[in-house]
């Protein structure tokens, strides 16, 4: 038996780091397509911000408000939620590869994330890690943003945590909440607890949220400012419309459950030979497979709903860039319920485990597969490809600032965040000053937000490339806040 054990984890091990370098691979060949993407970018240089000692004295002198948000001193879009940023500072000065690194290290946790919550439910951990370790993950959840694979890691911990009655749920799901606002909704799920460890939990939730209150009133004079520009980001700038809602759901779900429907079907005929078996069953024996949940299986049956609720908030946010990436939540608490309904399935028919097992290996070898192919079809099958820091309209644009002189002058653009990477001192179209009419315009097409969020009525034209344009005020002058 202890042989057995062995040979499991070396076994469970070996898995892992092919899923690690398969992951990995796939992401720094994304990387070498199209570069960083642009949210993934904003935090790149938000994480830079925190690492500057100047960004914490501007907070201790109650000047960070003033810098953020008008002088562009740093740039930090404070409504994003800081942990992935936080979490990339020590990666920064690694340099051009530095947040890439920063991404197989998520995708380690990940794996981690996913053996403690395999464990915690009493489910089999190479089906946990066949469902949760696919190309929808790895694809859509990595440089796109980054923050949701972290907060899907954290909630895969901290819902293992609470499986496990310890208080110390409310630590990891708070920080799940911290890597994506939209996570914060599983605080719910810590009023499960056992009794004894349900305050501490509740109090360790509030505690890590009581430091990031404490520097949002720091900077802004609000404990609450960060929630207000993210809940104003996602519900009140963009406005959707209910066909734009439905159409991100359709996307997205159809997405998430391409790699889940293979298990979705074996759950229906596990199901299925429940209810012809239990025909034949006396009785009073017939209610012990459906009733009498065990508390960490009624754990994750919360956490589901919970998702559900989750993921119907953040599909209107979706509707922004139509992208299912917003469908980290629904994904691994969908791979949760399935890995407690095959562990009570193959506990309740212990006759199958043999079979069981056999297909648990299947998945895994498809799985594996499957991320291979993927990695090979990503130059020509890979869908953002051309809306990253090496989009060939972006470069163009940046070499041209720079022929003309510009790259050290302040100028509006509709993809500021990209200029920004190239260190060209860009700024959001709303953020003009009292020297706007001073300010260069660059507008850029099919990258950014709307070009026409960009105001070059009465601008003369410097230069006109493919797909951008780059304009000049009446008045110009090389103003320079910062990069």
């Amino acid at each position: 038996m202890q042989d057995n054990k062995k040979i499991s984890l070396y076994l469970l091990t070996a898995y892992a780091a092919i899923l690690l370098i398969l992951g990995s691979l796939i992401v720094f060949r994304i990387n070498s397509i199209g570069g960083y993407y642009w949210d993934f970018t904003a935090h790149m240089l938000y994480a830079k911000a925190l690492a500057s000692t100047e960004f914490y004295s501007s907070i201790a002198n109650h000047t960070a408000a003033l810098a953020i948000s008008y002088e562009n001193i740093f740039y930090v879009e404070w409504f994003r939620a800081p942990l992935m940023s936080v979490l990339m500072v020590p990666f920064i000065p690694m340099g051009s590869y530095g947040p890439m690194y920063y991404v197989v290290a998520e995708l380690a946790f990940l794996i981690i994330a996913s053996i403690y919550a395999a464990d915690s439910m009493s489910t089999n951990r190479f089906l946990m890690l066949a469902m949760l370790f696919t190309p929808y993950v790895v694809i859509y959840l990595t440089l796109l943003n980054g923050a949701e694979i972290l907060s899907m890691a954290l909630l895969l911990l901290g819902i293992g945590l609470a499986a496990r009655g310890k208080w110390q749920a409310g630590l990891v799901l708070s920080l799940a909440g911290l890597a994506k606002y939209f996570s914060s909704i599983f605080i719910l799920l810590l009023f499960f607890l056992p009794k004894r460890e349900r305050l501490k939990g509740l109090l360790s939730y509030l505690a890590v949220l009581a430091a990031w209150f404490a520097v949002n009133f720091a900077a802004f004079g609000n404990p609450i400012e960060s929630y207000l520009q993210s809940f104003g980001e996602a519900f009140i700038i963009y406005k959707v419309s209910e066909s734009s809602i439905v159409s991100a759901a359709v996307q997205s779900y159809s997405i998430i459950f391409a790699y889940i429907i293979p298990f979705v079907f074996a759950a229906a005929a596990i199901s299925a030979v429940m209810l012809l078996r239990r025909k034949g069953t006396p009785a009073k024996k017939r209610r012990s497979l459906l009733n009498g949940f065990e508390y960490k299986e009624k754990i994750v049956i919360v956490s589901f709903l919970l998702a559900l609720i989750g993921t119907a908030a953040v599909s209107i946010h979706a509707s922004i860039n139509n992208l299912p990436r917003w469908g980290y939540e629904i994904y691994a608490c969908t791979a949760l319920l399935l890995g407690v309904l095959f562990s009570r399935a193959i506990n309740k028919y212990s006759q199958y485990k043999r079979y069981a097992y056999a297909a648990i290996a299947l998945a895994a070898i498809v799985y594996v597969f499957i991320l291979a192919v993927s990695y090979s079809g990503i130059q020509s099958h890979y869908p953002f490809a051309s809306l990253g820091t090496k989009n060939a309209t972006v470069l163009g644009a940046v070499m041209e600032i720079k022929n003309l002189g510009i790259e050290n002058c302040s100028m509006i653009s509709n993809a500021w965040v990209y200029l920004r990477y190239y260190g060209i001192p860009a700024h959001y179209p709303g953020n003009m000053n009292s020297t706007s009419d001073k300010y260069p315009a660059v507008v850029i097409n099919n990258v950014g937000i709307n070009a026409n969020s960009v105001d070059t009525e009465g601008y003369s034209v410097a230069s006109l490339g493919k797909n951008y344009g780059i304009y000049f005020p009446s008045n110009y002058s090389c103003v320079v806040f910062s990069r």
